[in-house]
């Protein structure tokens, strides 16, 4: 998983075409089978934590077919589906616990404890750490949608070296 945006539904948007996908075969993965493995196993007990992912799955399929134009569903739609028919009544009020960073350690944040920050926050920082990662390796494209509003834009610099 890749969290660029602690909202479920922008986090799809942000994410680039290759890694939309790779993120919601991860996230029907971590849902339905849970692996000890994954560093996101422990993560997904706390029921809000699986209302996100839940919800970042719909919204990514719901991005998959705006961004490719298509009229079906994503093929694993049935699997956030069922898992919201499921396990909705368990999800009730409280706080999720921070993303883990799944990052090369270069790239990790760590916590402040003097100066939380919610997991609603663009500042948190997961959702920090994943950005710098995602800028500094991510080379793919948005079909049908520019970059992320914070994803830094070219200089004119740059695309007159281009040009050249």
């Amino acid at each position: 998983m890749i969290v660029l945006s602690p909202n479920s539904y922008d986090n799809s948007s942000f994410l680039s075409d290759t890694h939309l996908v790779e993120c919601l075969k991860e996230a029907a993965s971590v849902l339905i089978r849970r692996p000890k493995t994954s560093v996101w196993s422990s993560w997904i007990d706390n029921p809000l934590n699986e209302q996100w992912l839940t919800n970042f799955g719909w919204g990514g399929c719901l991005e998959w077919r705006r961004r490719f134009d298509k009229e079906e569903d994503y093929k694993l739609a049935p699997v956030f589906d069922e898992v919201w028919s499921q396990r909705r009544r368990s999800w009730g009020r409280g706080s999720m616990t921070a993303w883990p960073q799944d990052l090369p350690k270069p790239y990790r944040m760590v916590y402040d404890k003097d100066e939380p920050v919610t997991t609603r926050s663009d500042r948190h920082p997961s959702v920090l750490a994943y950005r710098n990662w995602y800028m500094a390796t991510n080379a793919d494209g948005w079909t049908n949608r520019g970059p992320p509003p914070w994803w830094p834009s070219r200089s004119d610099d740059e695309l007159e070296l281009e040009l050249e």
